[in-house]
């Protein structure tokens, strides 16, 4: 017996669509619970707070409830009207947008907590718009999938994004005054960049300049030998020299800027290399043991603090360490700063990009390099011509990875740093030292 298929099509037929009943729940909790709340307890029940009474009392944009309500009722009724599918879906679509939208557009315009009711609602018409868009065709697949992608895109925005917003806009206004001094101020501040040190000898700013100068004249050397045109020779030559510029930063320069980017140019290449190395002898080795124990190993560093790490470090290559002191006889304090941090992140960090390889290499046609063989390529050839340009997307993304985490550690530089001062450690002390918070809005602009 052949069951008949749940998947509703673009020109199928449901007499009642799906949305019915949290759209009868967002209605009920607007008229029975609070959407908004006088203090900060939330749990607060106050009749004031409901949506008619808001209406009358002309609470901020009173027609923007008033919207809400219309947008939810209509999508109670809409969902219940024996019309097309796709059509059915279509309209509920519009009807919760508006109610939904409307509901955040009085949240922020009136900038009162959520109360209890608000988030009910919220929710409620996040499932109603994943059934519309299932329904209509909008979204190929069910409505717990369109409804999952909903809520975790209302997740990331007000739990990341939102907060990533304030927090940045505050670096830039004052009092709610246009106000770029702080930023600027910030920037030039000895503890996060300097360049030209009148206290060393040394011209760090002609340095650098030079630095920039030599590898844009390489770079067009090099581009002239290759024949390019006019204008790609100008822009590589653009390019090398913003290259060396910040090149002679990281060499030259001292503050959190300089060091965290002389750290990430070491960390990032170097993990995203290892963990290429250790993917491709997992998935290639011919021994169930070898890919088992990569795979055991590459989890440990994950699920182990970083402070750990840096701990063991100390215990082995610090002053008194097991391996620098009892093997080596040496008393040095080479660990701490940029050396200690790079090695601790490297270790810290290679597993995630071997994780991320692993999937990229496993994804790939083993027959492209059998037949490249069978063709008499050797394995340098292959490797160069067909394997690396499939792995170009999981390497850029490895690498990217490793620098993302790189610069937003903290528990390795805040252990092992020593004298250098980092973006992660900066932002830190701008709250719990100096206590700036205006210093710290900025730093996360990195």
């Amino acid at each position: 017996m052949i069951k008949q298929s749940t998947t509703v099509g673009r020109r199928g037929g449901l007499a009642v669509s799906g949305a019915w009943l949290p759209a009868l729940v967002a209605g009920v909790a607007l008229f029975a619970l609070p959407i908004g709340r006088p203090g900060r307890p939330f749990l607060v029940i106050d009749p004031d707070r409901f949506a008619l009474p808001i209406i009358g009392q002309s609470v901020g944009p009173s027609w923007l409830v008033l919207l809400l309500i219309i947008g939810t009722i209509g999508a109670f009724v809409l969902s219940l009207v024996p019309l097309p599918t796709w059509r059915r879906g279509d309209l509920v679509l519009v009807s919760g947008s508006v109610a939904l939208l409307s509901l955040i557009a009085w949240l922020i315009a009136t900038a009162m907590p959520f109360g209890i009711g608000a988030v009910l609602v919220l929710a409620s018409l996040c499932l109603v718009l994943g059934h519309a868009l299932s329904e209509s065709g909008r979204v190929m697949g069910d409505a717990f999938i369109a409804a999952s992608i909903l809520f975790v895109s209302a997740f990331v925005v007000l739990f990341i994004l939102f907060p990533l917003f304030t927090v940045l806009r505050q670096a830039i206004f004052a009092g709610g005054r246009f106000e770029f001094t702080t930023f600027i101020n910030t920037i030039k501040h000895p503890l996060f960049f300097v360049l030209d040190n009148p206290r060393t000898p040394r011209p760090e700013l002609t340095l650098t300049l030079w630095w920039a100068a030599g590898t844009a004249v390489a770079v067009a050397a090099y581009s002239l030998w290759r024949r390019v045109g006019v204008v790609a020779l100008l822009l590589r030559a653009a390019v090398g020299g913003a290259i060396g510029f910040v090149f002679g930063v990281m060499l030259y320069g001292s503050g959190a800027l300089p060091t965290s980017l002389a750290v990430v140019s070491i960390v990032a290449p170097v993990c995203t290399l290892l963990g290429l190395a250790f993917a491709l002898l997992g998935q290639r080795s011919r021994l169930g043991a070898v890919r088992g124990s990569l795979n055991v190993i590459s989890v440990l560093p994950i699920i182990t603090p970083p402070f750990v790490l840096s701990f063991a470090m100390i215990f082995l290559l610090g002053r008194r360490g097991l391996i620098t002191y009892n093997v080596f006889e040496m008393s040095s304090g080479w660990i701490y700063g940029i050396p200690g941090v790079a090695i601790a992140q490297i270790l810290g960090f290679t597993p995630v990009a071997y994780l991320l390889l692993r999937g990229s290499i496993g994804s790939l046609n083993p027959a492209l390099e059998e037949a490249a063989q069978t063709l008499g390529a050797r394995p340098w050839m292959t490797l160069k011509s067909i394997t690396w340009p499939l792995l170009r997307p999981g390497m850029a993304a490895a690498f990217l990875l490793s620098m993302i985490e790189s610069l937003a550690d903290f528990g390795n530089p805040i252990i092992l740093g020593g004298n250098r001062r980092f973006l992660a450690t900066e932002v830190y002390l701008s709250l719990t030292g100096r206590f700036n918070p205006r210093d710290l809005r900025v730093h996360p602009a990195r």
